[in-house]
């Protein structure tokens, strides 16, 4: 003859007033020892607080950083065709150039005058 177990099913609980109280208070604990977990739990957050305040502005400066390398590299290379630019202008051919669209003349013969002690040229 074959008997089944009774398998033992947790209890469900239907009306409130069956449901077993359950205490919030602190057991054994004491007053200063209660005070002494709240000091810590308390520093716990400030601490907490104090380093994502930290780090943001850790990531803030690292942004800024970065935006100012960008903005080197970016005078750097207006800095060097500022340069090239520069040399272009100061070139002979485009002085010579530059001349004779001002409409002014080649000097070829220099005579210098003396006033005393100091030459001065004169055309």
């Amino acid at each position: 003859m074959y008997i089944a177990h009774r398998r033992t099913m947790p209890r469900i609980y239907t009306t409130r007033a069956a449901m077993p109280a359950i205490s919030l208070s602190m057991g054994s604990m004491t007053k200063g020892q209660a005070a002494c977990l709240l000091f810590i739990a308390a520093m716990i957050l400030l601490f907490g607080i104090f380093y994502v305040i930290n780090i943001n502005s850790l990531s803030q400066k690292g942004y800024q950083m970065i935006e100012a390398n960008n903005g080197v590299g970016a005078l750097t290379e207006q800095n060097q065709q500022l340069k090239i630019q520069l040399a272009q202008l100061q070139a002979s051919d485009h002085l010579k150039q530059l001349s004779g669209e001002l409409n002014m003349q080649e000097i070829t013969k220099v005579q210098y005058a003396f006033f005393g002690q100091l030459p001065v040229a004169k055309r």
